[in-house]
């Protein structure tokens, strides 16, 4: 399989934009067809994103844009490495004002805590921010078969961010402080709830468990939290923008704490998702009435 995906990536690269583009379009029309626990996952999180009022026809067609779009992603991650940091510059639209409000957090706080969705071409959050002098540590999850999780997250390494493993426990959650006391960026993408455990919060008016882990390491290393999202314009392009940082709060217990700060922070994911719904790739039903059968295992990102 790595072979293959060496291969694939040696052919990725030497494709033009345009032709690879839709290419990745037509694989995931697809995976539309022949994966149905990932259709079936994007058409449940459409149902939700777009309301009780949108007829199924608009819900299915989203959907299946949704695939289009991962599959996109994969396109971009596979050839970024044949992108000069030049032409890569040229890409990406930064909002400047709110990259110059994170780079000013980054030299005066203790550390941020980024967090993006699996929204937009997420992927290059982890191949543009040092070229802006952000230093970033990013947690990613393990996926199977650990050979392909490898080659992906190398991929995602190759512009020099480091990427640690999400589930490595206590190690993970040492070394995240550890950077944020350095004065690091930490980033995660807490809209995958891996374990399914966590606290219930309304999220596009239907209540839903999301994970407390970064509201929980936002009060212990008190950093501020920024969201951050890099999403796809015409003509091949992306624009890159931050939001303004969530603080954690000062008063109340730790349990409001941490609902408080989680709900901030689905907040702004509900607003920017919805902009683009087609853009957010997450193929994991995230609400418990979707029909779709239980993933056996980690699926990518």
């Amino acid at each position: 399989m790595v072979r293959l995906l060496i291969i694939v990536r040696w052919i990725v690269g030497r494709v033009p934009v345009g032709l690879g583009n839709w290419c990745a379009d037509r694989l995931g029309d697809l995976a539309w067809l022949v994966a149905p626990r990932s259709s079936c996952a994007a058409r449940s999180n459409m149902r939700h994103v777009l309301g009780p009022a949108a007829p199924e026809r608009v819900v299915r067609r989203m959907a299946r844009r949704v695939l289009r779009n991962m599959m996109r992603n994969y396109y971009d991650l596979f050839r970024i490495g044949r992108v000069s940091d030049a032409e890569l510059d040229e890409m990406i639209d930064f909002d400047k004002d709110s990259l110059a409000m994170v780079q000013r957090m980054a030299a005066t706080e203790h550390g941020i805590l980024l967090v993006t969705a699996h929204w937009g071409a997420f992927d290059m959050v982890t191949q543009v921010l040092l070229r802006r002098g952000l230093s970033i540590m990013f947690l990613v999850a393990r996926f199977r078969p650990p050979q392909v999780a490898e080659f992906i997250t190398d991929l995602r390494r190759q512009r020099g961010s480091e990427l640690v493993w999400i589930d490595d426990g206590l190690t993970t959650l040492k070394k995240a402080m550890q950077a944020l006391r350095a004065g690091r960026l930490v980033g995660l993408m807490p809209d995958r709830n891996m374990d399914r455990t966590g606290i219930m919060i309304p999220f596009f008016g239907d209540d839903t468990v999301v994970a407390t882990g970064l509201a929980k390491m936002a009060l212990r290393s008190r950093a501020p939290i920024v969201p951050g999202f890099c999403y796809r314009v015409k003509k091949n392009r992306y624009a890159f923008f931050f939001t303004q940082p969530i603080y954690p709060p000062q008063e109340g217990n730790e349990a409001d704490k941490v609902t408080a700060l989680t709900r901030a922070v689905f907040a702004v994911f509900e607003q920017q998702i919805a902009r683009y719904p087609d853009q957010w790739t997450l193929l994991q039903p995230i609400w418990p009435d979707a029909p779709c059968p239980p993933d056996p295992g980690l699926a990518p990102a």
